[in-house]
């Protein structure tokens, strides 16, 4: 457990136009330098499978195949075991609404909120009762989930054939509930901590009827799921297709089908009902380039992540393939082939239609490199899954041949480039984490991610489940051959446009209104000037910086982050960042005060030396007292960025 500082070192930065102080004085500490911990287990412990033990701090728990992870809005880790479970790793002070079980310390002691622990939030019951406590429900192998604005996790269940919603918000968002919960006959009611179907028959395994509603719906297998920003519903389905559940009132882009209703009728756009996006529901194939989605033939898909202009990744494992579908009307910067169509045909983006993303396995032959082109020769990419966009639209997947997670760029960077990179080009694909051939006893814990050794199943990465954390500036891999969970550093993902949480700042403009008075001998009209208040978003920022026993100096990862904060804040008319300290369990007293303050010296001299570098001078530095983190069961010291 960490013990916080006792007066913690906090620096408030207020960037206001008039102001004209600088700051001054403020050097990095001395110090030996030595490894930043980049790549640890959060939860789990390493070879150990295991029935979960509930209430139990993350690193001493059992998982048993770790099959999907997500994050939560307060940074919480949501964990899906293949053989029935989900869990949470309570990262946040409080507990957000996951309702608990009451066997934490004994049968029937109520399991009580800790941060640092594991909690069973979902399954290991006998039956699967539409409606019933999550506790009670008997999961079918869950995989590939996701979190929801809300809170609320998305349950796609291979071996059920259906997907779920498991409420943790106190109301229903929009998912639509069905007539039979709980006895066959009462209509569902969200309540807190119930578990709902919301796609699929439980047990049915019959092609998509497209258009057909949520509740008469059939999946195959669905695999992983995704959310885009309008709240729709993607769900990969295996070898089959890409459907989407739509929950918004009108179509945000999505192409659709001509075949709904009698075979010929085009589908239309309706509230509750699912629709074929992408496949053609005809068993293991492939696809050409540039061809219409609905008639691609995927290969055992495993991943499906939306950018943030709509299009869908999809991650045809088989083929050896990362594919866009694509439904935005321009193209975002994706690199396309010059195969399409005739062979020579320069591929151009069509709504609609699926684009190859990376080159043919098949016809390719090594490991990807720093800075391999995409669509080149020398890139190789087998058995891709687990794709997700990270909060600078970057692409990350696990490249499992290779036993390695790898990021397609999505824009250039010269300098202050995520993950600790020099420099990235668009197009382009970098190794991440993996790489290691061989399993050193410990998989390469507390070391450079690039060095780690990821488990492997049969030549294959287990590392198939990602997550993005941009509360906490991190990447969260599910590593199920060694039923761990485990984090990297992102660098500067944890800079974000598309979530705004902080108050707004409130600008104020100046119109003019006129009033007319009307008397029996005179009228008199005055103008007066009226003032009104435009609330315009700020961005929140949470970043960590990680530090080793008796290290105080900056990593080059650490300086990416922080120049990326900078950038997201410079020319902020008003933005506040503190600048937190806390100290090491086996630090004590003074000197645990005193590298808190050093390091959080090192953190403030290094931000203020980035915003200076982009056009920010104006900047005035002071202390105040207070200040809350997240702690979390890391066995390294840190020092907070936040945004307020």
């Amino acid at each position: 457990m960490f013990h916080r500082i006792k007066s913690p070192f906090v620096v408030i930065i207020s960037f206001i136009a008039m102001l004209s102080l600088m700051l001054t004085g403020l050097a990095l500490s001395a110090s030996a330098t030595s490894p930043t911990v980049d790549i640890e287990a959060v939860a789990g412990r390493f070879l150990a499978p295991g029935v979960p033990t509930d209430g139990t701090p993350a690193l001493q728990t059992t998982l048993d195949t770790p099959s999907g992870v997500a994050v939560d809005p307060e940074g919480n880790y949501v964990i899906a075991d293949r053989y029935g479970y989900l869990q949470v790793l309570a990262n946040s002070a409080t507990n957000p609404g996951y309702v608990l079980g009451d066997d934490c310390g004994g049968p029937s002691t109520p399991c009580v909120w800790t941060q640092g622990d594991v909690f069973t939030i979902a399954g290991g019951g006998s039956s699967g009762t539409d409606g019933a406590s999550a506790l009670t429900y008997a999961l079918a192998r869950p995989t590939g989930i996701a979190v929801d604005p809300s809170g609320n996790v998305i349950i796609p269940m291979q071996d059920a054939n259906d997907a779920l919603v498991l409420a943790v918000s106190g109301s229903n968002p929009g998912y639509p509930l069905r007539s039979d919960c709980v006895n066959g006959s009462t209509a569902c009611s969200w309540i807190q901590g119930g578990v709902y179907v919301i796609v699929g028959q439980s047990g049915s395994s019959a092609a998509l009827t497209d258009g057909s509603t949520a509740a008469s719906s059939s999946l195959e297998k669905p695999d992983y799921a995704s959310l885009d920003s309008s709240g729709n519903l993607i769900l990969d389905d295996y070898n089959s297709g890409v459907v989407v559940l739509a929950r918004s009132a009108t179509n945000p882009g999505y192409v659709l089908g001509n075949d709904c209703g009698t075979g010929s009728t085009a589908c239309v756009w309706t509230q509750g009902d699912v629709f074929t996006l992408a496949g053609s529901w005809s068993g293991c194939g492939s696809g050409s380039d540039g061809q219409a989605g609905i008639d691609w033939n995927f290969c055992e898909s495993r991943g499906v992540a939306v950018d943030s202009s709509g299009n869908v990744v999809i991650a045809d494992s088989d083929n050896g393939l990362l594919v866009v579908l694509a439904e935005s009307a321009t193209n975002p910067g994706y690199q396309l082939e010059n195969d399409c169509g005739t062979g020579s045909t320069a591929c151009a983006w069509t709504p609609g239609d699926i684009f190859v993303l990376t080159a043919d396995p098949y016809n390719s032959g090594t490991s990807p490199s720093a800075g391999s082109p995409s669509l080149g020769t020398d890139t190789a990419v087998f058995f891709p899954s687990g794709n997700t966009f990270d909060g600078q639209g970057n692409l990350l997947f696990a490249n499992n041949q290779y036993q390695v997670i790898d990021m397609l760029a999505m824009s250039s960077c010269s300098s202050d480039c995520p993950y600790g990179l020099a420099t990235i080009n668009q197009g382009d694909i970098y190794l991440l984490a993996g790489g290691a051939t061989s399993n050193p006893g410990t998989y390469g814990e507390h070391g450079s991610p690039t060095s780690a050794y990821l488990g492997a199943w049969n030549n294959s990465a287990g590392a198939n489940f990602l997550a993005i954390d941009n509360v906490n500036g991190a990447v969260v891999l599910a590593d199920a051959p060694i039923n761990t969970v485990r984090t990297f550093d992102g660098g500067e993902i944890a800079v974000t446009t598309t979530t705004y949480r902080a108050p707004p700042i409130r600008e104020a403009t100046t119109t003019t209104s006129t009033t007319t008075t009307s008397t029996t001998t005179t009228t008199t009209t005055t103008t007066m000037p009226t003032t009104t208040t435009t609330l315009a978003p700020r961005p929140r920022i949470r970043a960590n910086f990680y530090f080793a026993l008796d290290v105080t100096v900056l990593s080059a990862a650490q300086k990416s982050q922080l120049g990326s904060i900078a950038r997201a804040v410079r020319n902020e008319r008003i933005a506040a960042l503190s600048v937190v300290g806390y100290s090491d369990p086996l630090s004590q007293g003074g000197a645990a005060n005193a590298i808190g303050v050093a390091r959080a010296n090192a953190v403030a001299a290094y931000l203020h030396q980035r915003l200076v570098s982009l056009g920010d001078g104006a900047v005035t530095i002071g202390r105040r007292s207070g200040g809350v983190l997240k702690n979390r069961p890391y066995s390294n010291d840190r020092v907070a960025v936040l945004t307020s």
